[in-house]
């Protein structure tokens, strides 16, 4: 029902769509300098959530509740 009531997409010209296609696109080097900052960051927070989760205190706490 709400694809028949859905209007038509507006109609774009050719000289628009071949404007666009040629249209300069993401710089190459700025793209992967960001990718590469991302990927650094996503790294490094994934080494932070290696570590122990508990402390010792908390282990202790945990196997004397469990007893």
């Amino acid at each position: 029902m709400q694809l028949e009531a859905a209007e038509y997409p507006p109609l774009v010209s050719l000289d628009q769509i071949l404007a666009q296609a040629q249209a300069p696109q993401a710089e190459p080097a700025q793209t992967q300098s960001n990718l590469d900052g991302r990927l650094s960051g996503l790294r490094a927070r994934a080494n932070r959530m290696r570590g122990a989760v508990l402390t010792e205190q908390e282990k202790r706490r945990l196997d004397e509740g469990l007893r």
